[in-house]
């Protein structure tokens, strides 16, 4: 409902004011929140079989999470389990968005993880 997608929008930019300087929650703001696009994606996202997916890649995956993650941090164990070549890292004081929460660690992480690959 457009009350419902109304509240999303409010309490994501609330929390964006609180977790984030304001530089990077001016370009959360900025960048528009469409919460009905958000409801769209997800209900699209139901019916695709991640694991599926994952296990027919045939390259080295890197998983991060925050530690602080509410969405996905506990999947991440079992759902990495079907890679062929997983590698987890969680990041401690991290939503989410780890790459807001902490950029230089996540810039460093995957560096790092494309410095191990065997090109």
């Amino acid at each position: 409902t457009l009350g419902g997608e109304a509240y999303l929008a409010r309490k994501i930019m609330r929390r964006a004011r609180k977790q984030y300087d304001e530089h990077i929650a001016h370009w959360v703001r900025a960048g528009g929140l469409r919460p009905r696009a958000i409801a769209d994606s997800l209900s699209e996202l139901v019916h695709v079989d991640f694991v599926a997916q994952l296990e027919a890649v045939n390259c080295p995956v890197l998983a991060m999470n925050g530690s602080k993650d509410r969405f996905l941090r506990h999947p991440a164990v079992d759902f990495l389990s079907h890679a062929q070549q997983g590698r987890r890292e969680t990041i401690a004081d991290a939503g989410h968005m780890i790459s807001l929460d902490q950029p230089e660690l996540f810039s460093q992480l995957v560096a790092d993880f494309a410095g191990d690959l065997d090109w």
